[in-house]
């Protein structure tokens, strides 16, 4: 049965993503209003997809300095990963992250993650940190709730818990809710970002770099540094890794301002604010959509 959540302190930890990985959230055009968080969301992104493919953006220029033409090639690279998805309905991998909320450093988590791109569906199974939870949100289902099943004797005194993904409940463990987790969101984020920084030349250094590894694969390591803390906003550092072959944003880690003075070979331990991993990716497997239409069939997310 399903029950409204009662009243259990913040260790109902969800799952959170990335919104926000450098700079300020860009100024795209806004989206019709019609109503809906997906649809909104949606338009948004068309824009922004648009707006990256302008060729005076990407399109390298003699005068461009290195920062610059390493940014440029990451927005190519983004791009070409997006399109790649286009033709992924839905796909399974295993789900890390460790992120800070409001200042404090939390545990690892492990998540087995089964995601359909249309309409938007997640499950997740935790393998570490929280072990035994599961949780299911489907876009136009539930009431927009997501189904939650904590594990353990929290398990079996709440039943299956209805939340709001966008409460304050849900975020007070994670960064963002659930709803901005998966490949397809990562891209979206760190593209549009990277096309905002690249009309406003704003003062950071940029590199791109062949030869580097994840999850066994060849990977482009991406890292860009700002200058201040006007220019990078909340975030002093990202680096991300991207697949060699699906040209998609595999590991994220990002990095905040020290609050005072922090020897070099400390900075990074002392000022991560989050740290997120895809491996066992399987883009393949899922081929066909129906087979995903029903996420708690396909799943077997059990409803108590």
């Amino acid at each position: 049965m399903l029950r409204p959540l009662p009243v259990l302190g913040s260790s109902l930890l969800l799952c959170g993503a990335w919104a926000f990985v450098g700079g300020v959230a860009p100024e795209a055009p806004a989206a019709p209003n019609n109503g809906t968080v997906e649809a909104n969301r949606a338009g948004t992104v068309e824009l922004l997809r648009v707006a990256s493919a302008d060729s005076s953006l990407i399109l390298a220029k003699p005068s461009d300095g290195p920062s610059t033409r390493a940014l440029r090639r990451s927005v190519e690279l983004l791009r070409d990963g997006l399109e790649r998805l286009d033709a992924v309905p839905a796909y399974t991998a295993t789900f890390q992250k460790r992120e800070a909320v409001d200042g404090v450093l939390l545990d690892p988590q492990t998540m087995a993650l089964t995601l359909r791109h249309e309409p938007f569906g997640v499950h997740l199974s935790w393998l570490e940190g929280q072990r035994g939870r599961t949780l299911l949100y489907e876009a136009g289902r539930h009431d927009g709730r997501m189904l939650v099943n904590p594990g353990g004797w929290k398990g079996r005194l709440t039943g299956t818990l209805r939340l709001d993904p966008e409460g304050s409940l849900a975020k007070s463990e994670a960064r963002q809710p659930v709803t901005m987790i998966g490949l397809e969101r990562l891209a979206e984020t760190l593209l549009s970002h990277r096309v905002k920084e690249l009309a406003s030349g704003e003062d950071f250094v940029c590199t791109l770099s062949d030869g580097h590894e994840h999850d066994g694969r060849p990977a482009w390591k991406h890292v860009l540094d700002y200058s201040t803390p006007q220019v990078g906003g909340e975030f002093r550092r990202s680096v991300v890794l991207i697949d060699r072959e699906w040209n998609l944003p595999v590991r994220l880690e990002t990095y905040g301002w020290p609050a005072g003075d922090v020897p070099a070979d400390e900075l990074d331990a002392r000022t991560l604010t989050g740290r997120y991993s895809y491996t066992a990716i399987d883009l393949d497997s899922l081929t066909d959509a129906e087979s995903v239409d029903d996420l708690v069939e396909f799943t077997g997310f059990h409803v108590k």
